[in-house]
């Protein structure tokens, strides 16, 4: 139930963007980074390893080539500092999106 939740939301998240480039095929809208130009979504997800995150990772890539866009993922196995590189990282390349699941975002719950 919890990765239907989980696939559900991210296509939420990712349906949007299908909106997205439609009515600008100027080559300044395509140069400019914002999302009517790029078809890339950069997803930064935990710990890859995990069946869970494996699995949102790849709803999330299906959805966003049914859509037109290539996915990169990338995986800060819940260190804080290494999530800001990669957000840092994914933003320099201008993509249409970031998705970001937050690096010990339910360490309250378990504390």
């Amino acid at each position: 139930m919890r990765r239907k939740i989980v696939a559900a939301v991210l296509v939420g998240a990712l349906v949007p963007l299908a909106a997205c480039g439609k009515g600008s095929s100027s080559p300044e809208a395509k140069d400019s980074g914002h999302p009517g130009g790029s078809k890339t979504i950069e997803l930064i997800t935990n710990n890859l390893g995990e069946e869970y995150w494996t699995a949102s990772a790849n709803a999330v890539k299906a959805q966003g080539k049914k859509l037109g866009y290539t996915v990169k993922v990338t995986s800060h196995n819940g260190e804080n500092k290494k999530e800001s590189e990669l957000v840092d990282a994914a933003i320099a390349t201008k993509p249409a999106a970031v998705l970001l699941d937050p690096a010990k975002a339910c360490l309250r719950y378990w504390s």
